[in-house]
């Protein structure tokens, strides 16, 4: 990250040295609103088994694929010269995941032993939400002059995703006495701990267009490639006392996030 920063100091140093005209009709300032979507195909490829959805009435669900994921950026920026700038993303995503096809759960049985069973389960797809923020570098070619036109960018950033609660559809295939009635009743609370955050680092690069249409106001449209990585130094809250390890819903969403490498953003840029 260090080397963001550095360079976000000495371009907003260089700002105060700069005479010359940049930027959109002089306005080296900008803030801008983005869509980002995609669809899973990496997903796809590296996955053996698709993931469930609800359909129709009561516990009804099909098993099939997640088609899409998307989330919104803000980014506020600014040209220090006419071919470099800095800026600074808020994101915020939702996307899906699948659930297990089977759990493992330790009960005392009624000779007072302990067993362990697994236990087959149909369960919808968990939603997932991941915050981020990431300080970007934003470059043109030769020629080019920030923020208009076609750009480059190169970012290091943090991301936070949970898995949402909410009434999932499910159905238990078969737990031969392992659950109480009232566990059943509740086991899709019981399933994840919905309190935990799963922290990650994501790296940026995106080629993007900024098309003027009124002497403010641009449209924004570019393709972004990142590579989200599991951040393996931030301490998580949590226990395993849960039929889904923290484990192993800590390795589903570092799977998912890796396989999103490719997206599409299109938005609005204004210059101030």
């Amino acid at each position: 990250m260090k080397f963001l920063f550095i360079a976000l100091f000495t371009l907003f140093f260089n700002n105060l040295l700069i005479s010359q005209n940049t930027g959109l009709y002089g306005k080296r300032t900008f803030i801008e609103f983005n869509t980002v979507s995609n669809m899973p195909v990496f997903s796809w490829l590296l996955s053996s088994s698709d993931g469930y959805s609800s359909s129709g009435a009561g516990n009804s669900l099909t098993l099939k694929k997640d088609l899409f994921d998307y989330g919104f950026r803000f980014v506020i920026g600014r040209s220090g010269t006419k071919n470099a700038g800095v800026s600074l993303e808020f994101g915020y995503g939702f996307s899906n995941l699948s659930a297990p096809k089977y759990i493992r759960k330790t009960y005392i049985d009624q000779w007072g032993y302990e067993n362990t069973t697994s236990i087959d389960i149909r369960h919808e797809r968990f939603d997932v939400h991941t915050i981020s923020f990431m300080p970007k570098i934003e470059f043109t070619s030769k020629g080019g002059t920030l923020p208009v036109g076609l750009n480059h960018q190169i970012g290091l950033g943090f991301s936070s995703s949970k898995i949402i609660e909410r009434d999932y559809k499910y159905q238990i295939l078969n737990y031969y006495g392992a659950f109480t009635n009232e566990e059943v009743a509740s086991f899709s609370k019981n399933i994840v701990d919905y309190e935990q955050s799963y922290k990650g680092i994501t790296i940026l690069y995106a080629f993007n267009i900024r098309t003027p249409i009124t002497k403010s106001l641009m449209i924004n449209y570019g393709i972004r490639y990142t590579l989200n990585l599991r951040n393996n130094f931030v301490s998580e809250i949590g226990t395993d006392q849960y039929y889904y390890p923290k484990d192993a819903v800590r390795e589903d969403i570092r799977r998912s996030r890796l396989s999103n490498l490719l997206s599409f953003n299109l938005g609005l840029t204004y210059a101030l």
